[in-house]
């Protein structure tokens, strides 16, 4: 099993605008024994951040998407999730490539 801390966070977006916060003063439980020290944080429910209103405002590329699948017993208890890549993180290249040259 993983050992844990709990710290306090503000989460916030990508872009460098003042009002960006998703979420302020969040104690976050962090895990403390990962083999590769990446933690993730999944947001749900994102609004402007979502897919269809992502923009490459300050040419920031557009993060993957992964589809989590609940899955339930016979009693509607959730007994796992399944996570599906939907789509590819967006590299620099990509974002340039609409560019042409003048």
């Amino acid at each position: 099993p993983l050992s844990s801390t709990n710290e306090l966070f503000d989460i916030v977006g990508p872009v460098c605008e003042s009002g960006d916060f998703l979420g302020k003063d969040r104690l976050l439980q962090i895990p403390t024994n990962l083999n590769d020290n990446h933690v993730y944080l999944a947001i749900m429910d994102v609004g402007a951040y979502c897919s269809s209103m992502a923009l490459n405002y300050n040419i920031h590329t557009k993060p993957a998407e992964v589809f989590i699948e609940e899955i339930h017993d016979t009693n509607e208890k959730i007994t796992k999730n399944e996570y599906f890549l939907t789509r590819n993180p967006e590299s620099l290249e990509d974002v340039m490539a609409c560019f042409t040259e003048f």
